[in-house]
């Protein structure tokens, strides 16, 4: 029914061997389009370059870590002279300003609007790490038979701790952290359930040291007031284990109280300065 030849265009079908059928033409080629590979935006870099080393040591920079940590990934590093001879330290850094700028970099605007979106970018990642600094981390169960509510229930987590509950206490210099994790064979698949409590609404701390078991122990912790910051939905916090850390209060107020053997006077004058310091930025 068809002869095909070697070339596409002498290729025929129908009709008889001398090609009496419609001959078909080659297929078009492909034009191969190039496709421009975007450049990297300098600030990209510099957001990567963030997370190899800590921001919390930002305003400890010298003039050299300022020029390699800040300069060399915005490819500024023609400023490095300049820099150098103004002593531009990591906290002149953080306090430079827009004029600041134009006077290092005298004729050049696109220096400056690259350098102030930097710093905006680096004022804003040394906040959040002073914010979320950790003070003290402690887990519960931890501590003597003084820090359980029952005799039971020291029992239950000595013998078969792997099937109950844990709870997980976070102080951050910005807040305080609660998560109350499932068990290890989470048979009944039990949720996991964490809150946050910011020190801008914290009315007042008491930390307490309390006989227990007969006298014969000491049960030490700390008491903390939070104002009703939000409207929290009831049948979740019926349903959060209420494990060394009970919470209550009036409806204008919600007290918790944590209780674990390493909460000393020490962070308690801790987090004390850092409430304090919460409340000024706050006013």
């Amino acid at each position: 029914w068809g002869v095909h030849t070697r070339s596409y265009a002498n290729w025929s079908c129908g009709g008889c061997r001398g090609g009496g059928g419609a001959k078909m033409s080659a297929p078009p080629k492909r034009s191969k389009v190039k496709v421009k590979r975007k450049q990297k935006d300098p600030l990209d870099e510099l957001q990567e370059s963030f997370a190899n080393y800590d921001t919390e040591v930002v305003e400890g920079w010298t003039v050299i870590d300022v020029c390699e940590h800040f300069l060399a990934p915005l490819g500024l590093e023609k400023l490095r002279h300049m820099f150098m001879q103004q002593k531009i330290t990591g906290h002149v850094l953080l306090t430079l300003t827009k004029q600041d700028l134009q006077e290092l970099s005298p004729g050049v605007v696109g220096d400056v609007v690259l350098i102030d979106q930097s710093l905006k970018l680096l004022r804003r990642r040394v906040r959040k790490a002073n914010r979320e600094r950790l003070v003290w981390f402690g887990k519960w169960p931890d501590g003597g038979c003084a820090y359980y509510d029952s005799a039971g229930q020291c029992l239950a987590y000595t013998f078969f701790g792997c099937c109950l509950s844990t709870v997980e206490y976070k102080f951050t210099t910005g807040g305080i952290f609660v998560k109350n994790k499932p068990p290890q064979c989470n048979i009944c698949c039990a949720p996991m359930f964490s809150d946050h409590s910011d020190y801008r609404f914290m009315k007042d701390i008491e930390a307490y040291r309390k006989p227990t078991c007969l006298c014969m122990c000491y049960r030490q912790g700390l008491n903390l007031k939070f104002d009703a910051k939000d409207d929290r939905d009831n049948d979740v916090q019926a349903m959060k284990p209420k494990i060394c850390c009970a919470k209550g209060g009036t409806e204008s107020t919600h007290v918790i109280d944590l209780a674990h053997p390493q909460l000393n006077n020490a962070v308690t004058v801790t987090i004390k300065e850092n409430w304090q310091k919460a409340r000024l930025v706050s006013d």
